[in-house]
């Protein structure tokens, strides 16, 4: 079950093509979902930057968190590379990635993180992260073709009619890449994920235990808890505190902490209270322990 908070894709419209000088496109290919939404980009045979990029102008705040990710399938090319505006994401910010395999961060220059997922249909999902260096409009983002692993950002060269399969490219402001977010003329808002289970018949205030695994895609500081299971904010099972890397419960009085775990590593938590206290145990470690009102 993937449960995420709300995002908005500012992309105006993430799959509409603007073709950068060099660069050709061919639309309607299969993209990772199964319809046609796809694009070829073409880097032609003309010594030139070749990239493609979502149309209009957003706004970007300086100091900002931007993820900017998109779906990409190698064609006859094998690699590519996202950048930002030059103006909100200037420095040479961008990421390169290898097309094959698990897929591959190759280089990257001035980003906070980037990251390369295998999805359906032979597709990756490349996403990079970076702190705006304006407050300006510009460019949601491009996907560009690259003549070397180490490319530093729109290189310039003579092309060979290489290409890659491009697909919904989406910016968000975090710290991370959230699930697709179509958009077609304006920006999308996606509303927070709650998932609720009802509880009568079956749970119990006195004791009861619980088990969870699940692998969370968050920043480590979020200005509140994630990942909280339980029946009230004075009765959670399993939550991670901001700032934290262990996992917690905790009674309304009491607290206690199972061993820290890598952040958006997969985690299988246990926690239990009742008659001996609180307990909580992560990845199989020694519980936390504390007491239980």
């Amino acid at each position: 079950i993937l449960i995420e908070e709300s995002r908005t894709n500012s992309s105006l419209w993430n799959n509409f093509v603007a073709d950068g000088a060099g660069a050709s496109v061919t639309v309607g290919q299969t993209d990772t979902f199964g319809t046609s939404l796809a694009y070829v980009l073409d880097e032609g045979a003309g010594a030139s930057l070749k990239r493609s990029g979502t149309g209009g102008a957003i706004p970007f705040v300086s100091g900002t968190t931007y993820t900017l990710s998109a779906f990409v399938k190698a064609g006859t090319a094998d690699r590519c590379q996202l950048h930002g505006d030059f103006a909100t994401a200037s420095g040479g910010i961008c990421a390169n990635f290898g097309l094959t395999g698990n897929g591959s961060v190759l280089f990257t220059n001035g980003v906070v993180s980037a990251s390369i997922i295998k999805c359906a249909n032979g597709y990756y999902r490349v996403s990079m992260t970076y702190n705006a260096t304006a407050t300006s409009n510009g460019a949601a983002g491009y996907v560009c073709m690259i003549n070397s692993d180490t490319a530093a950002r729109v290189p310039a060269y003579t092309g060979a009619n290489l290409t890659v399969i491009v697909f919904g490219m989406q910016i968000e402001t975090g710290a991370f890449a959230t699930s697709y977010i179509p958009t077609t003329t304006a920006a999308v808002t996606r509303v927070v994920d709650d998932l609720t289970v009802p509880t009568v018949g079956w749970f119990g205030s006195s004791s009861g235990s619980f088990f969870g695994q699940f692998a969370e895609n968050s920043a480590q500081n979020t200005g509140g808890f994630s990942r909280i299971m339980g029946t009230s904010p004075a009765g959670r099972f399993v939550y991670r505190p901001s700032g934290g890397l262990s996992y917690q419960i905790y009674d309304g009085t009491n607290v206690a902490a199972a061993v820290a775990q890598p952040l958006n590593s997969n985690v299988k938590v246990a926690s239990s209270y009742g008659l001996g206290g609180l307990a909580i145990s992560s990845n199989g470690t020694a519980p936390g322990t504390s007491a239980f009102d």
